[in-house]
């Protein structure tokens, strides 16, 4: 999803030093002005950046958290300002420059890239509750911000990734709709945007055995994804099949493994068609086929697979993971002869 790009906040990193090193020591209940949240914003926004570029995430985490309780409070004041205006009630002027609405508006959608950017840092380190927490106050600037509809869309859809990752399933699908929403609005249920989105909700609605729902969301992102190509199935492929796997995953966590063994054996229809049965992405297709039927107790089926995925190891020169698999299959093979004898001895 494209995002708003700061293009603005580089140059002003070298003549906001100042201003940051105010910023840093304001205790987080004074309400900024909106010209000086914004420049600190920018500011902060830049040495994030800077820092994330040379793989300092922790420092860039340490600069974005200060801004994110800031642009909370400059939410709430903003709509105090409101409230108070809307009652008639007389307040000082704020110190900063006068300001218009679009200017307020970019200063938003700049605070809220930023809080999705901290939020991703977050994810990033596994933090997935403070990654949740950090979105909160982005929903209310986003509407202050006019909602630019591809921020919105792109800010639902890591909001419900975000729910997602806790597996709340029908919170996250609840974020997804929104971001659907937007996406009608803006007759864009065609774009891969929209496939990236209806595969994550196929696999939210299957972590809620929502089986159904999670097989029609499927089917319309394969839909997509299929004709955004120009029906070149070798430019797709590969991206089908980590979609597959993925919804394979979903339902396995939903403890449907029978119904993850279908997108699979879609997945390998895929790769017969671009002429892949051979590669490595075949061979890690055939290890999960081979391991869902080894939880089914369908052992003689799994060890097939896993002999065919030590052959495509093989032939590509992997030979640990080659061994790996030949190991999966003497186990396989063992356990379905114990499991043999006792349906013999115990009919």
């Amino acid at each position: 999803m494209r995002k708003l790009q700061p293009r603005m906040c580089i140059p002003l990193f070298s003549r906001g030093c100042v201003q940051f090193q105010h910023f840093t020591s304001v205790p987080c209940q004074t309400v900024l002005s909106e010209s000086s949240a914004c420049s600190c914003g920018i500011l902060m926004l830049a040495l994030a950046h800077v820092h994330k570029c040379r793989g300092m995430s922790a420092t860039a985490s340490r600069l974005l958290g200060p801004l994110s309780e800031a642009a909370l409070g400059y939410s709430a004041a903003k709509g105090s300002r409101s409230s108070q205006s809307s009652q008639g009630t007389s307040q000082p002027q704020s110190s900063g420059a006068d300001v218009t609405e679009a200017e307020v508006q970019l200063k938003f959608a700049l605070g809220v890239e930023l809080l999705m950017e901290h939020a991703a840092n977050y994810s990033l380190h596994g933090k997935d509750e403070k990654a949740l927490s950090t979105l909160a106050p982005a929903q209310r600037m986003l509407e202050v911000s006019g909602s630019p509809p591809d921020l919105a869309s792109g800010f639902y859809m890591q909001y419900g990734a975000a729910y997602a990752s806790l597996r709340r399933f029908g919170e996250a699908l609840q974020e997804y709709g929104k971001a659907w929403e937007i996406l009608e609005k803006y007759n864009s249920t065609r774009s891969l945007d929209a496939c990236t989105l209806l595969f994550d909700m196929a696999i939210a609605a299957a972590g809620l055995r929502r089986t159904q729902d999670a097989q029609r969301f499927f089917q319309e992102a394969s839909t997509i994804l299929d004709s955004t190509a120009s029906g070149n199935l070798k430019l797709t492929w590969p991206a089908k099949l980590r979609n597959l796997r993925s919804m394979s995953f979903a339902m396995e966590t939903a403890g449907s493994i029978e119904e993850g063994i279908r997108p699979l054996q879609q997945a390998w229809k895929v790769l017969r068609q671009a002429n892949a049965t051979e590669s490595l992405e075949s061979a890690a297709l055939l290890h999960h086929l081979g391991a869902l039927h080894y939880y089914l107790a369908v052992y003689p089926k799994a060890a097939l697979y896993f002999d065919l995925a030590r052959e495509r190891h093989q032939a590509h020169g992997d030979f640990s993971g080659a061994a790996q698999m030949w190991w999966l299959s003497v186990v396989t093979t063992v356990r379905g002869w114990l499991w043999n004898a006792e349906q013999w001895l115990h009919p």
